[in-house]
């Protein structure tokens, strides 16, 4: 008795449980119930008052959603601020939608289209036609995907035990030894092609986390166009093989007067650059020069490469300064480096470069350097032997010629977007006269 008392109170405790229920479930069986009334009612062709609701709340939802359609397209006609989430972004559009960034913009995007494609074509049914399927028929798509034949055909080779064989025996009158053999045969064919296919799987993982430690790597390199950082609203220019971009306001000694020039393919250092990345370099430089010396700017341009075995993509950067200070550049950089090297304790050889004798010419392939260069053609090299060398060597050192702060005082400075767009849209109107890349469009 005390026994069937328990079952009745366990009972009793679970139906009241469920009388009380939980919002959740109760929801969702109402939810489901008005969805098979609805059904009911369409396949009678009879609507009922709850699916006059429905649709008079389907047709007031689809003409809000006409409104706010007509009026972003009204914005946008216009050229007003989006007040939106989804368009936020539209007033940028501005800076991609121009002659071949807007190209490679496009082409970027068709590349993760077809991406996109691909995975949706290679992924499984059970997982692609989800919406079409009812829950039947996608238990029934997950049970047939969810073993493979050789796991089928392991599994039928384990259910197989002595008395299913005896009693194949029995009946067919093949001989336990022969049958024994052919096991065997099948076994040895399941292992060969399960190791094969493990060595497969082996080889898909390594490929798959080589591939990731790599978007991992170049993610941080938020200056290159090919990396997911990069902001494509600091896009000045695109040449053939090389990018001119603005660098942002913490990474700039005076934001609109500080430029990063990037080849487009993985370049270490511009020592093992091909020459073609060099021609294009030197039309980048020759413009700026002409653009800022018309504001009686003077340009410095440095490279840091520094002893590491990550990855690295390469970047030449360029400052622009008042005429007054540009002026004892070279003597400035020249001390400078010689400074470093004594407190290095290196005393590594500051090394000229010239017309007749450039980067390549002084600094071997695969070495670390700092270059910096004061006029066209004309600068200096020096090696870098210690990992202590600081990073931020030479922003410092032309922050010191102008008297600005050191840059690590500058990183957690913070301008507001539109401060930042209006300082690219009046560099950018400034540029279009020196801009060489609309030749390569024409």
């Amino acid at each position: 008795m005390s026994l069937l008392a328990g079952i009745k109170t366990g009972k009793k405790k679970r139906k009241d449980l469920l009388s009380a229920g939980f919002s959740k479930d109760n929801d969702n069986e109402k939810e489901v119930k008005s969805r098979i009334e609805l059904q009911e009612h369409i396949s009678d062709g009879q609507p009922s008052e709850r699916v006059q609701e429905t649709s008079s709340e389907t047709n007031t939802n689809i003409s809000a959603n006409q409104s706010i359609a007509d009026q972003l397209r009204s914005q946008l006609s216009g050229g007003g601020a989006i007040s939106t989430a989804a368009g936020a972004a539209a007033p940028d559009r501005d800076l991609e939608d121009r002659g071949r960034i807007r190209a490679a913009v496009r082409e970027k995007q068709n590349v993760q289209s077809t991406l996109h494609q691909q995975v949706t074509i290679a992924s499984p049914a059970i997982y692609s036609n989800d919406a079409d399927q009812t829950i039947s028929e996608m238990l029934k798509a997950e049970k047939s995907q969810s073993m493979s034949l050789e796991e089928l055909e392991a599994r039928d080779l384990l259910r197989l035990g002595k008395k299913r064989r005896l009693k194949q025996n029995s009946k067919s009158n093949v001989d336990s030894d022969e049958e024994d053999d052919v096991l065997i045969q099948k076994q040895q064919a399941f292992l060969s092609s399960s190791q094969s296919q493990k060595a497969i799987e082996r080889a898909t993982s390594r490929a798959v986390a080589k591939s990731d430690l790599q978007d991992k790597m170049v993610s941080k390199l938020w200056w290159w166009i090919e990396s997911k950082e990069f902001d494509r609203k600091r896009l000045v220019a695109l040449g053939n093989h090389v990018s001119l971009a603005m660098a942002p306001p913490s990474q700039s000694i005076h934001h609109g007067r500080h430029f990063y020039l990037v080849p487009l393919a993985h370049v270490e250092s511009l020592a093992a650059a091909e020459p073609e990345v060099w021609d294009e370099l030197a039309r980048f430089q020759t413009s700026l020069r002409a653009l800022f010396r018309q504001q009686n700017y003077g340009l410095v341009f440095f490279e840091t490469v520094l002893p590491s075995n990550s990855f690295w993509q390469t970047r030449l950067e360029c400052v622009a300064i008042p005429n007054e200070q540009w002026m004892d550049a070279a003597l400035f950089i020249k001390q400078a480096l010689l400074e470093q090297a004594q407190d290095d304790g290196t005393h590594q050889k500051v090394m000229a470069t010239t017309s007749t004798k450039g980067l390549p010419a002084c600094v071997p392939k695969n070495f670390s350097y700092i270059y910096m260069e004061y006029d066209q053609q004309q600068g200096y090299v020096q090696m870098i032997e210690s990992r202590d060398f600081p990073k931020d060597f030479a922003v410092d050192t032309i922050a010191g010629m102008i008297q600005e702060d050191p840059m690590r005082f500058r990183r957690k400075l913070k301008v507001a977007h539109e401060e930042e767009r209006a300082v690219m849209l009046s560099f950018l109107d400034k540029w279009k006269t020196f801009d060489w890349t609309l030749q390569l469009d024409a």
